[in-house]
Parts: structure tokens; C-alpha cells; sequence
């Protein structure tokens, strides 16, 4: 999903550009992770419509984007692991990488 953080974080940086400048201070992301298989970003102020709208896109971005490469993937349950993957990565292991 870097390609969508990426977007995320551009988007962000412009919105809060936009807020007052003690405000700017005090933003910040508090959280991104997977639950569920999909990308969830908490941060320290959505008080905007750009922020909300930046954020809700990349989450929904997520939910049909493979989490191992970015390709259009599905969002499934894969042995007891809900998780966004295309064909190519359906079987894909994070031990994958290390062999």
C-alpha cells in the first residue's frame, strides 16, 4: 500500500497547509495499520473535509488494492487472516521474502 500512503500524505500535507499555523503544529498522524484487511490512518485532527476525504480515500483504496504488490486484489478471509490480494499474491507468505 505505499503507493496509496504516498497519496495520502501529499493530499495531508496540502490540507494542513491550509490550517492556521499553531494548528499545523499539532497535526499529526497517530496511527496507520490493517485491521480486517484494510487500511485504517487515525490522526491527530480530521476537522476538515480534505483531511476526512483524503483518509476515506486511501482506506477505501485499500480495500481493493493487493497488499503485497498494488494490483486490483480482493478483499478475503485466507486461513483465518482477512487480507487484500490479487491472484498472483493469493497464496503469498511475508516468510516469502526471507527465502
Amino acid at each position: 500500500w505505499q503507493p496509496i500512503l504516498a497519496h495520502l500524505f501529499e493530499r495531508l500535507e496540502s490540507a494542513v497547509a491550509e490550517f492556521p499555523v499553531d494548528g499545523r503544529r499539532d497535526f499529526h498522524v497517530e496511527r496507520i495499520r490493517q485491521k480486517f484487511g484494510c487500511l485504517q490512518v487515525r490522526v491527530s485532527d480530521e476537522g476538515t473535509a480534505e483531511v476526512r476525504a483524503a483518509i476515506e480515500e486511501a482506506e477505501n483504496a485499500s480495500v481493493v488494492s493487493c497488499e503485497v504488490c498494488g494490483a486490483p486484489g480482493e478483499l478475503a478471509d485466507r486461513r483465518g487472516w482477512t487480507a487484500v490480494r490479487c491472484t498472483r499474491h493469493e497464496d503469498w507468505s511475508r516468510l516469502d521474502d526471507l527465502l
